[in-house]
């Protein structure tokens, strides 16, 4: 699979999917020794907008597309063309001896949700403690919060179901160069999530639609054997002769 960089589509020529992916095509066609003949597949891998001039605003992208000519294209060292780096997820080995009990998760924000995730589509049915309330009666909470005032211990807009960024802008940040981060996004928009979130610079999800993705991530740990306690505070570990009885 090969990358073709700094492609540039007026506004008005990416009115719809349909039409940008179109038009794309058409561009490569144009720029490149290729065709659909040669065309295997065609992907957005980057989206993002130039307005450094404000009297011309175009979209800027880059798009990952598998050819049955890759190698003679590459061969043409072209400016904008690189072989696509492979941003596949490297699974963790898994141990050889049985678990006596499942894996315990202490808190359900970002890293929590994708420990228990991970874990569970693995078949490791992990069990998750979190203090706060899940994402239906924290918004009833938080919502209360903002209309009153008045402060409730038990569930503020720090913890609960999705950690801080449940209530935040809704804006993902991650890095671009950690091969983990397309497991990230492909999750979300598995769960929910639009799938502009994958190629679009600066991607942004709502809280309104977050809230959506963060219960369908939690079902589908459910539906692989995996466990969540909502009001579940750890305050201390058991620990005998060095290792870990409780919480």
């Amino acid at each position: 699979m090969i990358r073709i960089n700094d492609l540039r589509l007026e506004l008005r020529d990416a009115l719809s999917e349909e039409q940008e992916i179109a038009n794309l095509k058409k561009l490569v066609f144009s720029l490149y020794p290729i065709t659909e003949t040669n065309l295997l597949s065609f992907n957005l891998y980057k989206k993002a907008i130039d307005a450094r001039k404000k009297e011309h605003v175009f979209f800027v992208y880059a798009v990952d597309v598998e050819l049955t000519n890759e190698r003679e294209i590459i061969q043409k060292n072209y400016k904008n063309i690189q072989l696509s780096p492979d941003m596949k997820y490297s699974e963790v080995t898994s141990g050889t001896e049985k678990l006596e009990n499942p894996p315990v998760i202490v808190g359900f924000g970002p890293s929590g949700l994708f420990a228990a995730l991970l874990l569970a589509r693995r078949g490791y049915k992990p069990f998750v403690l979190e203090r706060g309330y899940d994402v239906d009666r924290r918004t009833i909470k938080v919502d209360e919060f903002w209309k009153t005032g008045k402060y409730n211990k038990d569930s503020t807009i720090l913890f609960g179901e999705g950690g801080a960024g449940t209530f935040s802008d809704g804006k993902l940040t991650t890095l671009i160069n950690d091969m983990r981060c397309r497991l990230i996004l492909e999750s979300l928009v598995k769960n929910g999530a639009s799938k502009e979130i994958l190629y679009i610079n600066k991607p942004h999800i709502g809280t309104d639609v977050l809230k959506v993705v963060m219960k369908n991530m939690r079902q589908e740990i459910i539906s692989l054997g995996g466990q969540i306690r909502f009001k579940a505070t750890v305050t201390d570990f058991l620990i005998e002769n060095d290792e870990l009885q409780g919480l």
